[in-house]
């Protein structure tokens, strides 16, 4: 079989699209560091700032002075002593009170850093997928062709980042609903596993487009004596 060879504008444009790709996968992942920052972030003040709420006696300390804070009429106040200091609206159903006063704020820690550290394993789990997506339309915007082992790896890579997604969301869901007591329903966005599969068949059509490209060559018959 004779090898298929684009012509030139058709080469020109896969290499143009191929490299606007890759600068917004690039863009995307300076996106997921700042966002994975904030997350750590997240991680080093939570425990400081809640570490000072008594969710029991619903006080707070800032700088060795205690202040109160409730929660009616679907608004904060927060007092100094008797002295109203702010008050502001918030919308919600919900005797916040009571819930809140449920369990000690090292309750809170422990469950706002298990969210925060699933979070931030899904966000380095997104930029890896856009790492190997930006490299595998780098090497296509620069060769003559995208049929290539590297880019099968690449496509195959995609594919087992986005299984471990999966993997961590449905584990993630199960713990977060366990801490907090919620009922637990097992739930799977099927749109992930057509993705997964359509990496896995792109990965086996670069396979197919690599061997008609290049073709083994015919093993020599070895001549008996």
């Amino acid at each position: 079989m004779e090898n298929v060879l684009f012509d030139e504008k058709a080469e020109k444009n896969m290499h143009t699209l191929s490299k606007v790709i890759h600068i917004i996968a690039k863009v995307f992942t300076v996106f997921c560091y700042i966002g994975l920052a904030f997350i750590i972030l997240g991680l080093i003040t939570v425990p400081v700032l809640l570490g000072h709420v008594d969710t029991k006696k619903s006080v707070f300390k800032v700088a060795g002075k205690e202040y109160r804070y409730s929660f009616d009429d679907k608004k904060i106040t927060i007092y100094d002593g008797d002295e109203e200091l702010v008050s502001e609206e918030m919308n919600v159903n919900v005797d916040l009170n009571e819930i809140i006063s449920e369990h000690p704020s090292s309750y809170y820690i422990g469950v706002t850093e298990s969210v925060l550290t699933l979070g931030g394993i899904s966000v380095v789990i997104i930029i890896l997928f856009l790492k190997h997506l930006s490299k595998l339309f780098k090497n296509i915007s620069e060769d003559d062709t995208p049929f290539s082992e590297e880019n099968i790896l690449h496509l195959r890579k995609m594919a087992m980042f986005l299984i471990a997604g999966i993997c961590i969301s449905v584990v993630g869901n199960f713990l977060i609903a366990v801490c907090a007591g919620f009922d637990y329903h097992l739930h799977i966005d099927f749109t992930d596993v057509i993705y997964i599969l359509i990496l896995l068949c792109m990965s086996y059509v670069f396979s197919y487009g690599l061997k008609l490209e290049k073709p083994e060559k015919p093993k020599k018959s070895v001549k008996k004596k």
